[in-house]
């Protein structure tokens, strides 16, 4: 009986241990498998918004080059107030600067000129694991690009005019900004503006912006925006504050990028942790990879559950499963925070920063859908009239409140199920289910008498709101013919006099 008795305690004190150990096994694997997705949706929130803080410095950037594009050169004096406004918007973005295209025989005609407004103003370069050295240096008399105008003009950025870049990085960039068109970004390197002692730490990043001709055929000079490359990563810590474990490193993969591949890392970042991942920001010409990591696999507060877990197995079944609920829950939770997150991203990608309409990305996924669906809709056309004489005649943060202005008349003249559009500029458009002309008149006429009643006002002076509009009812054409079509309407409406409608 005795023996019995101890053989099935033996049994039961096995059957519970196999059942706890069986247990601790599945609860060990689902806390790797979430360890892991964790990690991993942590990697893409991380990398989005980094990506996003990047090409917002891009496009604001840009917008500096289309100022020298878009403007005679007897005007570049403005580029200060310009600049200034955007440089308010980024903090990251530390300075603009402006590298004049000079041909070698008119060095010394420019250097005169740039004297008049800079005395002490003379040409020179810094060569590769070189001193500051005065004058031309370049071979096959090629062209130099120099730093004729910068924001802001404090006394460190000052004598950095009559800067030119002699190195092989620079000529790379150059030649790929030819061939694409496109902004390029450098390698970390030292700041003008820190000094030019070669064993100052590499804190930043430029990048290169073309300008070219009104023609587009020569390239007359590259805008610089200079960036302090610790804004990014210290607003990569506050992103991932939360995570204490987790450990990042950012490499970069460009030319140039031996001397400092490594641009980020965490202080206590292992080459052999248990749990590593890697996203690739792509850039014009050339990658970042950021690689992601937990120290071990489970983290310590997992062992304690794990433990937890083997006692109450042993006493009592229901623990064991109330404790799997409450990481089930606990995991819900992050993935519901990670998918708000998410969202919240996407939203930004579909935004127009300025009027908080939504922008040109939204357009095209919106009116393709509303194409491929096949049922009648109606497009509206907008383009406001004598908007740069708006920003010549009171600035560009006027032109910026006049935009934000209609954009709110435009909401407000159409009903809910009509979606506004910023598309660039001063371009809108406007998407509804309007199947009538009659009716799509009837709004029309309802869009211009509110604009009577609306008009924008700015130094106590009212400033009378024109939009040459073209709209067409959708009824078969793919989304290439009903914007064709549009634009056709929108131009008769120009050459009608502007500050009118054509269906």
């Amino acid at each position: 009986m005795k023996s019995n008795a101890l053989a099935a305690t033996a049994v039961v004190f096995i059957g519970c241990l196999l059942v706890t150990l069986l247990c601790l096994r599945i609860v060990y694997q689902g806390m790797i498998k979430h360890n892991t997705k964790t990690l991993v949706n942590v990697a893409e929130v991380t990398v989005g918004s980094l990506r996003t803080r990047i090409h917002n410095d891009f496009d604001y950037i840009g917008s500096v080059a289309n100022f020298y594009e878009a403007t005679p050169e007897v005007n570049y004096v403005a580029f200060e107030r310009f600049a200034e406004n955007i440089a308010k918007r980024q903090s990251s973005i530390i300075a603009f600067e402006w590298m004049k295209k000079v041909e070698l025989e008119e060095l010394e005609q420019h250097t005169e000129t740039m004297r008049q407004r800079f005395e002490t103003y003379d040409i020179y370069t810094v060569p590769k694991d070189g001193e500051k050295t005065l004058g031309y240096l370049l071979e096959n008399q090629e062209p130099i690009y120099v730093l004729t105008d910068i924001y802001p003009k404090s006394p460190i950025n000052l004598s950095l005019l009559g800067f030119y870049s002699s190195r092989e990085r620079f000529q790379r960039i150059l030649k790929g900004t030819l061939e694409t068109g496109d902004a390029h970004l450098s390698d970390p390197l030292r700041l003008l503006q820190d000094g030019f002692d070669a064993d100052l730490s590499k804190e930043g990043l430029l990048v290169y912006h073309p300008v070219f001709n009104r023609e587009r055929t020569a390239l007359r000079g590259i805008v610089i925006g200079v960036i302090r490359m610790s804004l990014y990563f210290q607003h990569l810590v506050d992103t991932t504050e939360h995570e204490q474990d987790l450990m990042i490193r950012i490499r970069d993969t460009g030319f140039d990028s031996e001397d400092q591949a490594v641009m980020y890392q965490t202080e206590n970042w292992r080459d052999d942790a248990a749990l590593n991942i890697s996203r690739v920001i792509d850039l014009p010409n050339r990658d970042w990879v950021v690689e992601f990591q937990y120290d071990e696999i489970i983290t310590p507060n997992d062992r304690i559950i794990l433990l937890y877990l083997m006692v109450a197995g042993l006493l009592l079944s229901s623990v064991l499963s109330w404790t799997i609920w409450a990481l089930s829950q606990q995991k819900e939770v992050l993935k519901l925070k990670l998918v708000q997150r998410t969202h919240e991203l996407k939203l930004l990608t579909v935004s127009d920063t300025l009027t908080g309409l939504l922008n040109r990305r939204a357009f095209n996924e919106d009116l393709k859908q509303r194409v491929t669906s096949k049922q009648p809709f109606s497009l509206v056309g907008i383009d406001v009239d004598y908007f740069k004489q708006v920003n010549d005649n009171y600035g560009h943060p006027t032109g910026d409140a006049f935009l934000i202005h209609i954009g709110k008349v435009l909401q407000a003249a159409f009903d809910e199920s009509s979606v506004v559009y910023r598309l660039g500029g001063d371009e809108f458009c406007i998407l509804n289910n309007i199947t009538s002309e009659s009716i799509l008149e009837s709004e029309l006429q309802e869009l211009q008498k509110l604009l009577e009643e609306r008009p924008f006002s700015v130094d106590m002076k009212e400033i009378k709101i024109s939009l040459s509009i073209g709209a067409a009812i959708c009824q078969g054409e793919s989304d290439e013919e009903i914007m064709h079509l549009v634009d056709q309407k929108m131009y008769q409406s120009k050459q009608a006099g502007r500050g009118c409608y054509v269906i």
